[in-house]
């Protein structure tokens, strides 16, 4: 999935929660880095009260839906010498 990229040809997912609970998307670049600690927060979402249901984990394929847009990274191999792991936007 890298395909010889370095971790500073990746971006920044930003994702903040409104008053209202909603989210709003604040950024989303195509290619990022995930901490492997979120992605585990995640998956057990029904172990953890504070994740907000507009985040959802499910196989490989992490959806953010916010109330401006909704996106979606499709996570892909373990970053090398790092707790995280590669995730860009699906073709």
């Amino acid at each position: 999935m890298h395909l010889g990229l370095k971790a500073k040809d990746y971006g920044n997912c930003v994702v903040a929660q409104n008053f209202d609970g909603t989210l709003t998307v604040e950024r989303a670049d195509p290619r990022i880095l995930i901490s492997a600690e979120l992605l585990n927060i995640v998956r057990n979402l029904d172990r953890v009260d504070w994740m907000h249901p507009g985040v959802a984990l499910v196989g490989d394929v992490l959806t953010i839906d916010g109330s401006n847009q909704t996106v979606v990274y499709r996570i892909g191999e373990k970053v090398p010498d790092r707790y995280a792991y590669y995730a860009e936007w699906p073709d």
